[in-house]
């Protein structure tokens, strides 16, 4: 029976497998030993890991990689970023979290998703005083 010995010094893991499985120690221990990890992309589809916390609704993972740095307007290959995928997915909280980080100069959201008055989807007005 062989013995077969486990690589050292092999290349670095990718962030890209245990994010598509939303295991969130594993992302953690990748992006903190290789920062720029946060940044990779399946060449198949153009996913980054924070693509995929926001299509599997993720929310601690998506948190993690948005106070990471992970880059929010990476596009896939439709050009979709992972707001996109969040909203298409219906994760309303990973979607919240993508808003606030993806447009913090304007508090209105991207997509009417949760708007009950039947205004066609007209954008949310913020609240507070107006100018």
């Amino acid at each position: 029976m062989a013995v077969v010995k486990k690589k050292t010094g092999s290349s670095p893991r990718s962030i890209i497998p245990p994010a598509s499985m939303g295991l969130l120690a594993d992302v953690q221990q990748i992006a903190t030993a290789r920062p720029d990890s946060v940044f990779e992309r399946r060449s198949s589809n153009g996913f980054t890991a924070l693509h995929y916390a926001a299509k599997l609704g993720h929310t601690a993972m998506v948190s993690f990689l948005v106070n990471s740095g992970a880059d929010l307007y990476a596009e896939d290959v439709y050009g979709r970023w992972p707001v996109d995928i969040s909203y298409g997915r219906g994760n309303q909280i990973a979607t919240n979290i993508l808003e606030k980080a993806t447009y913090p100069e304007n508090r209105e959201t991207r997509f009417d998703m949760f708007d009950d008055d039947d205004d066609g989807g007209a954008p949310v007005q913020p609240i507070g005083p107006k100018p």
